[in-house]
């Protein structure tokens, strides 16, 4: 995994590199990220560990001894963290029907038990388009954990000017997300099949991971510029464009709110609202 993450700074750059994982394999994961940090000279390394709820509220969803694996793995890492400055660990959490009881309240438990960079809340969702809407209590959790998460957050973050472009984007891209989950309304063009992909295990090519639509195969050796400039990515560009399809993917939300140009405006009037505040 080291080689991989290695293979993809030293050819394509990116400033910043982000990796989930549910922290079950400790020793494999403390030494995948130490090979990283060995040999990362730029950017940062983000390790968002998944969690879903304190002790046995954890494990009810994610299986037994799962949140003790998390928290051991969480240590060594946050040992390794004190070492190399670029390695940031992050908590994710999904508000659904299995812990949306435990809102508010459990993102202070969690802020405070693991002191992460910062901690991303993700609202459940299905994986298809035409399915039915969330159920209203999760959407009130979730907007209890969000509300919850900005009174206690780390104003600095990533840094002063980091955090507050980041707080700003991720208030812009929440609203986005009530408005599609509470109205099914379209808020914005959606940039995924154009901006970002999702690669599967199979290696097929798909826009998200909502559409089934899928735009080859670059496990077959077809590359991404060759998958991109297809006519089967050009029609499902037009697809996206002409239906207005909308979901609260929030993956794609956060490439819609940072690149859309109608979203400029909001994430600079956003912005400025926060450091007034602060």
């Amino acid at each position: 995994f080291s080689n991989i993450i290695n293979g993809v700074k030293k050819v394509a750059n990116p400033q910043i590199i982000s990796l989930p994982t549910n922290g079950w394999y400790t020793n494999r994961t403390f030494l995948s990220t130490l090979k990283i940090m060995q040999k990362l000279k730029t950017g940062l390394f983000l390790i968002f560990l998944s969690v879903d709820g304190i002790d046995q509220d954890h494990d009810k969803i994610r299986g037994e001894n799962s949140f003790l694996k998390l928290c051991k793995t969480y240590d060594k890492l946050k040992k390794l963290s004190k070492i190399y400055p670029r390695l940031h660990l992050n908590i994710v959490i999904t508000v659904q029907n299995y812990n949306k009881h435990l809102f508010p309240g459990l993102i202070k438990k969690l802020y405070e038990k693991f002191q992460p960079t910062s901690i991303s809340i993700n609202l459940f969702r299905h994986h298809n388009l035409n399915a039915p809407k969330i159920d209203p209590k999760i959407i009130e959790a979730y907007e209890n954990a969000v509300e919850e998460y900005d009174k206690i957050r780390n104003k600095k973050n990533y840094g002063i000017l980091g955090g507050t472009l980041l707080k700003a984007k991720e208030k812009v891209q929440i609203d986005l997300i009530l408005t599609v989950s509470k109205e099914n309304k379209f808020v914005t063009n959606c940039t995924a099949g154009n901006l970002s992909y999702v690669g599967m295990e199979d290696g097929t090519l798909k826009p998200c991971e909502i559409l089934n639509n899928k735009i080859g195969n670059f496990a077959k050796g077809k590359g991404m510029q060759t998958l991109f400039k297809s006519n089967d990515a050009k029609e499902l560009r037009k697809f996206i464009k002409d239906t207005k399809c909308k979901c609260t993917y929030e993956c794609a939300m956060s490439t819609n709110t940072l690149f859309n140009g109608n979203m400029f405006l909001k994430l600079i009037k956003q912005a400025t609202k926060d450091m007034l505040r602060q």
